[in-house]
């Protein structure tokens, strides 16, 4: 474990979030380094969120597709796999579409095709928590807004029953 990392686990402090109380997000951490994966999982918990977790690229499909987690942070080197074929592939079957790709060795073509691809994010590097939380947020904004948006359609001036 790199000095670096031990730093960033010591200061391991949970965003609060905006406006209040807020309903975790279930997120599937799907990441094949242990140490990684641990650290965002501990992370997210502690920020009360639910969190699930793939070490495979199979794993990874299999969970977004029976369990529709709110977010999906993906390691773009996962079991060595093509990071952006399995993101096409996770959006297909991920009906909210909110996937962040996460990358060891950042690449601005593959960044670029990430976001071309649908994904929410690309982080590239150590993880920043900070950014995390900002994603977090904005996916629960998207969520907030379109609950809203659903509730004003069932409310159509002159459509009692």
């Amino acid at each position: 474990m790199s000095s670096k990392h031990r730093e960033s686990a010591q200061k391991l402090e949970p965003h609060p979030g905006i406006g209040g109380e807020a309903k975790p997000f279930r997120i599937l951490v799907a990441d094949g380094g242990l140490f990684l994966t641990d650290f965002i999982r501990k992370y997210l918990e502690t920020a009360g969120h639910s969190v699930l977790t793939a070490a495979s690229a199979q794993e990874a499909l299999e969970i977004t597709s029976s369990q529709q987690p709110d977010l999906v942070l993906l390691d773009s080197g996962l079991d060595g796999v093509n990071g952006m074929a399995l993101l096409a592939d996770l959006l297909l079957v991920h009906d909210s579409g909110a996937v962040i790709v996460m990358a060891r060795q950042p690449a601005i073509a593959e960044a670029v095709e990430a976001i071309k691809l649908g994904a929410m994010d690309y982080f590239d590097g150590p993880l920043e928590t900070h950014r995390l939380d900002r994603a977090i947020e904005s996916q629960r904004m998207l969520y907030k807004g379109g609950e809203e948006a659903d509730d004003a359609a069932t409310d159509v001036p002159g459509s009692e029953a």
